[in-house]
């Protein structure tokens, strides 16, 4: 019986190998979409903050709490995106953490 245990051992281990390979797959292009994201994000702030009219615009904004521009509804579908992608990334990490334990 003990070849047929370590025959089932050796299929476990090279199943969770294969878990392992795919989530760190994953975890790598979730980092890769988090980077863009990221610097999409840098891009859009430093737009807004170079716009002419970005002073008056954000002193106004907070003055009055008022409706959100365009501008204004990007940078935030960015910032949580970027949010979003972090904690997938974390989730990803942890899940492969514990499958490499």
């Amino acid at each position: 019986m003990v070849p047929a245990e370590d025959s089932a051992e050796s299929g476990t281990h090279s199943v969770i190998l294969s878990q392992l390979n795919i989530y760190m797959a994953l975890l790598e292009e979730v980092q890769c979409r988090y980077s863009l994201a990221c610097k999409n994000l840098v891009s859009l702030l430093s737009s807004a903050e170079n716009s002419s009219t970005a002073q008056t615009h954000y002193s106004q904004f907070f003055l009055k709490r008022g409706k959100r521009t365009d501008d204004d509804n990007r940078i935030i579908q960015a910032y949580h995106e970027c949010c979003q992608l972090q904690v997938d990334a974390e989730a990803f990490f942890q899940l492969s953490f514990f499958i490499n334990k």
